[in-house]
């Protein structure tokens, strides 16, 4: 399999959940909302999800499985939601075989995205494609 599209940017309807310091600062990322939308949505899918920690000051991530496989999803925030996910490799992993699970995953969070009304211009990217600034996919 090629690259796939594990990066997904999106708009949605949620209420904006970050917090500032007085000084400005992040003190709470946001997307939490969104995130514990995307994660639900895994749960009614059939996945196992683990529960969700806040990555570094600027975005939240979960670990969701097949069973077979994990990978990691990240959300934040830049503009547009950002969700970036990736397979993660255990030592005798078959990369190619995790990277199709991946795939699939990502085929059914999509159809679950645009069935829901609170999420707009949905677009599909490899992570060449979104740093070069392409137009993206709507599909992964």
């Amino acid at each position: 399999m090629t690259d796939i599209r594990n990066y997904v940017e999106f708009t949605a309807d949620f209420p904006d959940d970050i917090v500032f310091s007085e000084e400005g600062d992040i003190q709470v990322p946001g997307r939490r909302n969104v995130l514990n939308v995307l994660r639900d949505m895994l749960l009614r899918l059939g996945f196992e999800v683990s529960p969700i920690g806040q990555h570094s000051y600027y975005g939240w991530d979960m670990t969701v499985s097949d069973g077979k496989y994990k990978y990691w999803f990240m959300i934040q925030d830049p503009d547009a939601c950002l969700l970036i996910t990736e397979p993660r490799y255990r030592l005798f992993t078959r990369r190619s075989k995790a990277r199709e699970g991946l795939h699939e995953c990502l085929v059914q969070l999509n159809r679950e995205l645009a069935e829901d009304r609170r999420f707009h211009e949905i677009r599909w990217y490899t992570s060449q494609e979104y740093n070069e600034s392409a137009a993206g996919a709507s599909a992964p």
